[in-house]
């Protein structure tokens, strides 16, 4: 008999758990978005594109960044399980993915990296050709608004694109949701268990995944009018359900843990 909680449930619950560490949670919060961005930032400062060779290793550093961005992610999703199961959360378990097996998000962030590659392929081949609308803007010193509507003519077929094979990622990335959790869980288990693991954990629930990202949505753009204020809440709020989503599959779908 399925028992999982509803999406309202989770939400709710998620929300008691918050109550007494918005602090720590909006310090946790700024920590791994102010590392995810900086970082690749960093990158491009430090490595200027002057020719193809620069060009090359630019590519070959961010990719590297990247991937150590999954293993940032491990701790992120430790520290929200630990204000799931209401245990001490410190901002210290944000870096145990780098102490403890690396090498297994290192090995996941190359398989979703693949897939956000193939993915995207159609975004590839629909780039807009906008440096001529940008050179005309950078050097018009008159009203620019029929060159901003050429511009945003140009550029949004590809910005059609590229969304719509973000989503495509999204809907093929649902089944391994649970993958940075397992690494957690079964740190015994080589990703290909943990793949496979997930993809029978999560039978009958990506819709019930795919729900409860959507139904933040409203939250967030009602913080994009707001001047984003509200995500300093939405976001932590969203982290937690996710923690609290993975407990509900492991608690309720225990005959489907086991990978022959």
């Amino acid at each position: 008999m399925n028992q999982h909680k509803s999406i309202t449930e989770l939400k709710f619950i998620s929300r008691m758990q918050m109550n007494g560490k918005m602090g720590i949670l909006i310090a946790a919060m700024f920590i791994e978005v102010i590392i995810s961005t900086l970082a690749p930032f960093l990158v491009s400062r430090m490595i200027p594109i002057t020719s193809n060779f620069s060009l090359i290793l630019y590519y070959i550093v961010t990719f590297i960044v990247q991937l150590l961005i999954y293993v940032l992610q491990v701790g992120v999703c430790l520290f929200h399980l630990h204000v799931a199961c209401e245990m001490p959360c410190q901002i210290s378990d944000l870096f145990y993915g780098f102490k403890n097996s690396p090498d297994k998000a290192i090995k996941l962030g190359l398989f979703f990296t693949l897939i956000n590659f193939v993915c995207m392929i159609p975004s590839y081949f629909v780039q807009p050709d906008v440096i001529p609308i940008l050179r005309q803007l950078a050097t018009s010193s008159s009203d620019n608004i029929e060159l901003l509507q050429m511009l945003y003519s140009a550029m949004l077929p590809s910005l059609l694109v590229f969304q719509l094979c973000s989503l495509v990622y999204f809907i093929v990335t649902i089944s391994f949701f649970p993958a940075l959790y397992m690494i957690l869980d079964f740190p015994k288990d080589n990703i290909t268990t943990i793949l496979k693991r997930c993809w029978k954990v999560m039978s009958g629930n990506r819709l019930r995944y795919f729900i409860l990202n959507l139904s933040f949505v409203p939250m967030i753009l009602l913080s994009l009018i707001l001047c984003g204020i509200p995500l300093l809440w939405i976001i932590p709020h969203m982290q937690v359900s996710f923690a609290n989503f993975y407990l509900d599959l492991i608690t309720n779908r225990p005959s489907q843990n086991n990978v022959s």
